[in-house]
């Protein structure tokens, strides 16, 4: 009886979460991954390293059209009277999303695997290289400052969607 008292309760619980922010949560989980292990290229290798970057790529346009609502609202209120913190997260998104994209059109540009496992020849420029060094050291300190500022939201959907009691006030 207790047990299904307790399932009903993590129901409702479940319940309360909008079927689009579990998505965008674990949408978020699943990329944090991904850029962890990607950006740890001694785990993965080079061939790894390359198709995971580019499915990374793609997961980061689901990502953006996930979140284009707050991009709009947020946009269009950031010079307005918004709250200082949405606006310094506006500008660290912004540039987050410049990073990761320069670090993977910069990664397909210098990929030694894929596109030639695709018919296409891939840039040696050192260029591109450095390019895409700097993206990707530079996206890892926007990472966490993205991560930071969103903290309590990933802890209250955490807590909500895994079923967890809210910490006290």
């Amino acid at each position: 009886m207790a047990t299904s008292v307790a399932s009903e309760q993590l129901t409702a619980r479940r319940a309360r979460v909008p079927r689009h922010t579990r998505f965008d949560f674990w949408l978020d989980i699943v990329l944090f991954v991904a850029f962890t292990l990607d950006f740890n290229l001694e785990f993965t290798g080079i061939p790894v390293h390359e198709w995971l970057g580019a499915a990374f790529g793609m997961a980061l346009v689901v990502h953006l059209v996930s979140h284009w609502d707050w991009v709009v609202k947020t946009s269009k209120k950031v010079f307005g009277k918004h709250p200082k913190k949405e606006r310094i997260k506006w500008v660290v998104d912004l540039g987050l999303m410049a990073l990761m994209t320069w670090t993977v059109v910069s990664g397909v540009v210098i990929s030694v695997h894929m596109l030639p496992a695709l018919g296409f020849t891939g840039s040696n420029d050192s260029f591109f290289r450095n390019l895409h060094s700097f993206g990707a050291d530079a996206s890892v300190v926007a990472v966490a400052v993205h991560i930071a500022l969103s903290w309590s939201w990933v802890t209250s959907v955490a807590r909500r969607t895994l079923g967890r009691k809210s910490a006290p006030p």
